[in-house]
């Protein structure tokens, strides 16, 4: 490009026109509001007129939107029960169980839902029947603990160590199924 004569007129819209080094090209007015890397920087660092989808919501181009504060909060009620279980409803629920658990400890479990008796535990424990679902667990896993022992303890010696590491890993998979 040819440097301009000395004297001269420069071309205002340059950076650097005028005297001593002043800008005459006006930056557009407004905060900044772009970020590094924004689509709608301009060139040479210069920010560009706000779009319609980055006005704040007091502009008449667009509607104003409700804050958080003007609508009603969401709350998480606490569980309250729509009718309150019974002691025989929950003997019921629990001879279920109790012969699933028996069905788990003779490895017949093929035919068991597991999500259903998951959900009658969780509506026991709920209905505040938790201590009639503890202790029948506790007596079906002992009685079960017990007939194992009787097992193990009629075992020849020859295959006692075979008996307990099988009777180790069907306890250690029966429990994994009945918790």
């Amino acid at each position: 490009r040819p440097s301009p004569e000395p004297g001269a007129a420069r071309d205002p819209r340059r950076k650097g026109a005028g005297e001593a080094g002043q800008q005459d090209w006006p930056r557009l007015q407004g905060p900044r509001r772009r970020s590094r890397g924004s689509r709608r920087a301009g060139r040479r660092g210069q920010e560009l007129p706000p779009c319609h989808d980055c006005r704040p919501p007091a502009c008449p181009l667009l509607p104003v939107t409700t804050t958080m504060s003007d609508k009603k909060k969401f709350v998480i009620k606490p569980f309250r029960p729509h009718c309150q279980m019974d002691s025989t409803q929950a003997q019921e629920i629990w001879k279920q169980l109790s012969s699933a658990i028996h069905e788990i400890h003779n490895q017949n479990a093929s035919a068991l839902s597991f999500e259903e008796l998951y959900r009658n535990a969780y509506n026991l424990v709920l209905h505040k029947h938790g201590e009639l679902l503890y202790k029948g667990v506790c007596k079906c896993v002992q009685g079960h603990l017990s007939e194992v022992a009787d097992n193990v303890a009629q075992t020849p010696d020859e295959q006692l160590l075979n008996t307990i590491a099988t009777s180790w890993n069907d306890h250690q998979l029966t429990m994994m199924m009945v918790r």
